[in-house]
Formats: structure tokens, sequence, C-alpha cells
């Protein structure tokens, strides 16, 4: 099945995080890299924007990919060039909203949305890279399962809407608000009134998944999964 940690999603990166620290590890936060220090081929440290620098004996890069590559290596160390990035297929990219509401609504931890066009839905963020006018969305109402999330008369829902990776940048404020009263109006269908309920929204789109993790063209998984692009390939 799908499980939903208790004390939410970054429960066990928490918990990593303070078992590492119990080790005798340092974590440093908001402290984003920006240049590595190679001499004859390895990186012996890592400089922060806050100016600060530190000496390594190794590094274990997660950020993305691109990023990681093309700005923070130097030119003779990259493995691929931006001709090859421009000819990749990524995964979609998402809107999501964070959305606090003043009633209980009746819905289970999981739901999707699919309306009567998930083909044409899926094929315009997939295929056609368009924005649709009206997506098909997923909800998670996580205080379904972890009260903690929401007060006990209110619910607390997680939406994801898949939209291209090549639409990044035209995320903009209209068109998230868009894309949100689309997904209201639609839940409203089966859920009932809500909308007048709603006392918190948060959105977050491609921009800032570019800006924030410098994740390539906006996108939310990284490559796609098409056969070319697999392991084997």
């Amino acid at each position: 099945g799908t499980w939903y940690p208790d004390g939410g999603m970054s429960a066990p990166g928490r918990a990593l995080a303070q078992t590492a620290r119990d080790a005798g590890v340092t974590i440093k936060l908001n402290a984003e890299i920006d240049k590595l220090d190679i001499v004859d081929g390895t990186v012996v440290g890592i400089c922060s924007k806050d100016g600060g620098c530190d000496a390594v004996s190794g590094v274990v890069a997660s950020g993305d990919y691109h990023w990681t590559e093309q700005t923070l290596l130097p030119k003779e160390f990259r493995k691929y060039d931006e001709k090859y990035w421009d000819n990749q297929a990524m995964s979609p990219s998402v809107l999501l909203y964070y959305v606090g509401i003043d009633k209980v609504l009746p819905l289970k931890h999981h739901t999707f949305f699919f309306d009567d066009k998930l083909d044409e839905s899926l094929h315009a963020s997939i295929d056609e890279h368009r924005m649709e006018e009206d997506p098909v969305f997923y909800v998670t109402s996580t205080s379904q399962v972890d009260p903690a999330t929401a007060p006990k008369d209110g619910s607390a829902l997680f939406i994801l809407v898949p939209i291209s990776y090549k639409l990044n940048g035209t995320d903009t404020q209209e068109a998230r608000d868009a894309i949100f009263n689309s997904v209201v109006r639609r839940m409203e269908k089966d859920l009932g009134s809500f909308s007048q309920d709603i006392v918190y929204k948060r959105d977050y789109g491609p921009t800032d998944f570019e800006n924030e993790f410098h994740a390539f063209r906006g996108n939310a998984f990284g490559h796609a999964n098409i056969l070319e692009q697999s392991l084997l390939f």
C-alpha cells in the first residue's frame, strides 16, 4: 500500500537528520553552494553564497544534475553540453496548491479527479506541451490520516496538477489562480460548496522549482522514463 508517515512527509528526512547529528555530523541549512574548489581534478572544497568555504575530502551531489554539471563544474569536467540537455525529455512539472478549509470535506486520503477527459488532459501536458483549461488533478486530504495538519473541524488539502515542463515561466499568478478556480469548481460538483470556507492557500509551480532547487526547466521529477533515456541506454 501507500503509507503516510506520522508527522508528515518530511518526518523521515528529519529523523535521518537527527540520526546524523547524533553521530556527530554537522548539517548546514540555507547555505547554497555556488562554487567547487577543484585542484588537479579533485574537489577539495565547497563554497556557499554567504562567502564561506569548507575543505572536503569528497562530495556527494544530490541536487539537480543539470545545475550541478553546467554551473558548478568547470567546462573541462562536464560530461554533457547544453545541446545535449536541450534535447532531453523531462518529466512533467506540477502546479501545487496547499489549502486549508474551515470545514471537513468528505474526501479520502487519496482522490483522483479525472473527470471525463483523462487521455486528452495527459496528452496536453506530456505530448503537446500546452496548458489545459481544465486539467486532471490529484488531491491528498492529509487531515484524514494526520489530524495535526488541520483543526478538528477543518480539512488540509494537497492538490497536484500535472503540466508540461516546457511551460516553465508561464505559471504566472493569473494562470495559477485560473487553474485553482477550475479545480475548486469541479471539486464542488462532487463535494458541495466550500470555496467560501477556504482560510489558507499557497501555490507552488515550475518557476518555484527552478528558483529554489535549480530544477532544469522547472521539472518536478527529473528525466522522463522513456525507453531511450532508461539506464540500459
